[in-house]
């Protein structure tokens, strides 16, 4: 009797200080955080952090168990989006992760939840560094009340280090995918996926040589210029009505030497009987990214460069072969009115007509650029 009584008194004092210590010097909270410096803009990395679709890719629990199944839910990228795993690993186990609040381009927050074992509020911060972007994974998590309240303190001593794992994990995995994609800074476009049907135009063709276009925009501005005048030409001599004050720019062929382009105007009513000059087509249909830019005209090969980096970081596959095209707000090389008389092709102003002779690189222009994807 005696022998139990010291026993029981032994574990008391043994428990009673296993409490205290945890009720005292242990904390309430787990806090755990990672960091990475990645050598690419911060648009690159926001948006492989922003798109749950995409964190499974560096998710430390998709490296462990490539087999696991995946379910996503909500809109891609918007909040709300919700990202669930299922695994037979240990050490993946099942899981999700659902976004919650959302700072573009700054900051995504949400609940991450671990099986039965864990459920933590995390976040993704993306800050501009000196040579990139800083990507920090930040969890955290309280204890609830209770009878458990002691236990989950001592489980965070043995959680906190193996969280701590998987973040560092995710994030040497997030560097090397971001660090694979272009290093371009596609932050600040306006881009959507929209479906669009075909649009009636009627186009005069050019051509010219992919060495021009690229160094000798003068020259490559004159034959847009060209072209879009016979076809204004065309609208004034038939009395067209326009569908739309916008003017069109499809390319046909990119064979790497030349770039064959259609340059038109959208009409409404019957097709003309005659054409003289030029050609009637349809738009591209389908789904597309579409992306307005705003500026001069010379910066429009940097905005193809955004778009391509864009669509290389989301996973969108370009369709097929499909070239883009534009379709211009303003003129794709604007005009100046000059007066004069019975001018060949140009178009009608009444009594007078204006002939597009304005330096067309410096132009401010606003245009939709569409790319046909899948």
């Amino acid at each position: 009797m005696r022998v139990a009584l010291i026993v029981i008194v032994t574990l008391a004092a043994l428990l009673g200080g296993l409490y205290g210590v945890g009720y005292f010097l242990l904390p309430n909270t787990l806090q755990v955080s990672s960091s990475v410096t990645i050598e690419r803009p911060r648009a690159t990395v926001y948006a492989l952090v922003s798109h749950v679709s995409l964190v499974r890719e560096w998710s430390p629990y998709w490296q462990r168990d490539p087999e696991a199944e995946y379910f996503f839910s909500g809109e891609d990228g918007q909040v709300g989006q919700t990202l669930r795993w299922r695994s037979t690993k240990n050490s993946v186990g099942n899981g999700s992760l659902s976004v919650l609040e959302m700072v573009p381009g700054e900051r995504v927050s949400g609940r991450l939840e671990l099986d039965n074992r864990a459920r933590l509020e995390t976040a993704f911060l993306v800050e501009a560094g000196e040579t990139g972007a800083v990507a920090t994974w930040q969890v955290s998590g309280n204890c609830d009340p209770g009878l458990v309240n002691i236990l989950c303190r001592y489980a965070n001593l043995v959680l906190a280090p193996a969280i701590k794992n998987d973040l560092d994990d995710g994030l040497e995995e997030l560097k090397r995918l971001a660090e694979d994609l272009p290093n371009v800074d596609f932050g600040g476009i306006e881009l959507d996926v929209v479906s669009i049907p075909p649009r009636r135009y009627i186009f005069d063709d050019i051509q010219v040589s992919a060495d021009t276009a690229r160094s000798n925009p003068e020259q490559f501005a004159e034959a847009l210029r060209n072209a879009e005048q016979s076809v204004l030409g065309f609208f004034a001599e038939y009395q067209l009505s326009p569908d739309s004050p916008s003017r069109v720019v499809v390319t046909t062929q990119d064979d790497g030497e030349y770039f064959k382009f259609r340059v038109g105007q959208f009409y409404s009513g019957p097709t003309p009987l005659v054409l003289t000059g030029v050609e009637t087509g349809e738009t591209p249909a389908g789904r597309m990214a579409r992306v307005v830019y705003r500026g001069p005209r010379a910066g429009m090969p940097q905005a193809y460069e955004q778009v391509d980096a864009y669509l290389q970081t989301r996973r969108i596959e370009r369709r097929g072969d499909g070239l883009p095209w534009e379709v211009y707000a303003t003129q794709p090389v604007p005009m100046a009115a000059t007066p004069v008389s019975d001018t060949p092709g140009a178009a009608s102003t009444g009594a007078d007509t204006a002939t597009i002779t304005a330096p067309p690189v410096e132009a401010t222009v606003q245009v939709e650029i569409f790319i046909p994807v899948e």
